[in-house]
Parts: structure tokens; sequence; C-alpha cells
């Protein structure tokens, strides 16, 4: 990959590239047939990587990615599919709701103009993740592994948030100061304890229901995807 890179970098630029893409091109890779060998390479770093099985080469992996779709905004080699599994692995579970739903509304929107750097790109920041998924139900609006990524989430939702009912029980047992740390320590970053002022079981039972209802629908969808995916061949 770094033959490749230092080759595109050293351009001097013609009639087909302008020099340097890293800086000149960003967005339009592929699009360059100069760059292809680059982008195919960096491609098949990604699998090794994912293989190793630590966060750090997890994190390198979805780092790879989402610098691939920087530099391929059309991503024509479908890095995108990776992106929500890789995200949840790592604990980012707002961030895999934003990127699936960018992708299921804007990056589904027919008059978006993938050629033009200057439109808004992944720009969907803190959506709530209990609303309706109905948004991804259109046809051919959302991959496999978009639905599955957020069927996904939801579960990993419902049992946080069981989770957290159990310990708010634990939570007037024992001194603040402890159980601030073991939360902390317990859930670290993670997506159900940015839910304030919402140590109730009553909205914790309201929230596990609506995170429910939308985990069965995203499983409906799945399995009506996969019928007719395997229909078709």
């Amino acid at each position: 990959m770094e033959k490749e890179e230092a080759k595109l970098r050293a351009h001097p630029g013609d009639m087909f590239m302008a020099p340097d893409p890293f800086t000149s091109s960003v967005g339009h890779f592929w699009g360059i047939h100069e760059t292809r060998d680059y982008m195919r390479a960096r491609f098949g770093l990604i699998e090794p990587l994912l293989k190793i099985k630590t966060f750090d080469a997890v994190q390198a992996a979805l780092a790879h990615l989402m610098d691939m779709l920087r530099l391929c905004r059309g991503d024509n080699l479908g890095v995108r599919d990776l992106v929500p599994a890789q995200m949840l692995r790592l604990g980012k579970d707002q961030e895999c709701y934003d990127f699936v739903k960018w992708y299921a509304t804007m990056g589904n929107d027919s008059d978006y103009d993938w050629g033009d750097m200057d439109l808004p790109f992944l720009d969907v920041k803190n959506a709530d993740v209990f609303e309706p998924v109905g948004y991804m139900c259109k046809r051919f609006v959302s991959s496999l592994a978009h639905i599955l990524g957020i069927a996904l989430l939801k579960i990993k939702l419902l049992l946080d948030l069981k989770n957290l009912q159990n310990s708010a029980v634990l939570g007037q047992r024992v001194p603040q100061e402890i159980w601030t740390v073991f939360r902390i320590i317990f859930y670290g970053a993670r997506l159900s304890l940015r839910i304030r002022g919402s140590w109730t079981g009553r909205i914790m039972l309201y929230l596990s229901k609506k995170c429910r209802l939308r985990w069965m629908r995203c499983t409906l969808l799945l399995r009506v995807r996969t019928n007719t995916f395997g229909k078709r061949f």
C-alpha cells in the first residue's frame, strides 16, 4: 500500500489526474483510474486487520474504512457495509446509528450528487436511537449489513437498559462515590449512559419496550430482505 501511495503522491499530473490526488482529488478516488490500485491495496489490508481480533486492530480497520470513504465518497468498493459492525465492536453505538441513518436518508436521495464535495457527507449527529425505523423499510434503501447493524444495536441497547434497571437498585445500596466509579468502569462510554435522568423503573421500562419494538421491526425487515435475496439467486 505504501508503494502505491508514494507513486500517487509523486505523480506530476497529466490530462487524466492532477498532481498528488490526496490533496487535489479527495472524494473522487476510483473515478480516477490511476488511484484504483491504491484503493484495492488498502481494502486488502482491512481483512487481515480484522482477523487479529484486538481493540487496536479493529480501531485501525475502522480508521482505514472511514478514510477510504473520505477519499472515494461514491464508495465503489462497498466498504460502507463493513463500517457498522466495527463501530459496534468498539462501543461507538451512537456513531453507528448516525452512520446508517445518513446512508438510509440523505445517501439514498436520488438528487444527491456524489461528485459534489461541497454537499454534506455523513453529517447526521446524535440522532434518536429510539425513533421508529420505518425510514429503513423502503425497498432497496438499506443494505443487509446496515439493517443487521441496527438490529444488533437495538439488542445492545435493550440489554444495557435491563442492566441499568438492575444496577439502579445496586446504586441505592452503596456510597455514591463508589457507584459513580463503578458506572464508569462497567459501562464506559456506552450510549445508554447518555440517557440523563432515566434511572426510574417506569422510564426504563418504557424505553425498553420502544427498543424491543424497533428491534422486532429490524428482524422482520431482515427476514423479508434475505428471502427476497434468496429467491433472486
